[in-house]
């Protein structure tokens, strides 16, 4: 409940908070309802009051994307956040009702087959 509390005071009035960042060395894929896959994947989640960023360490460098919020949502079960990419893509990252921040959905639908993927970043605060 905690986190929710700060999560929302974060959002709302950007001021207080210049960013929070998270950082996920494992990342869980679920390309079907029924399997799931880990990684070993590091990437750092940086929330900021307009955008989240998402570096990935990848093979000679780093890959940068960087998410517009453009709505979000509080449920009884999560904090989720309504974001574009710069390219336009559709992607949903949602925060899990938890004591203490250790995961972050990551959701967006496959270009090619339209059905949705969700990544799971296991995460710790920076």
């Amino acid at each position: 409940m905690r986190i929710f509390t700060i999560l929302i005071t974060f959002f709302f009035t950007g001021t207080i908070f210049s960013q929070v960042s998270y950082i996920s060395y494992f990342t869980q894929s679920y390309p079907t309802i029924f399997t799931a896959e880990i990684q070993k994947v590091e990437r750092r989640i940086t929330f900021e009051p307009k955008t989240i960023t998402i570096a990935t360490e990848v093979d000679g460098g780093k890959e940068i994307e960087v998410l517009k919020i453009v709505g979000h949502d509080m449920e009884s079960e999560a904090f989720t956040f309504f974001c574009e990419s710069r390219n336009g893509k559709k992607i949903t990252i949602s925060i899990p009702r938890q004591e203490k921040v250790e995961i972050i959905d990551y959701y967006y639908r496959s270009p090619d087959t339209s059905d949705e993927i969700q990544l799971r970043f296991h995460v710790e605060k920076q």
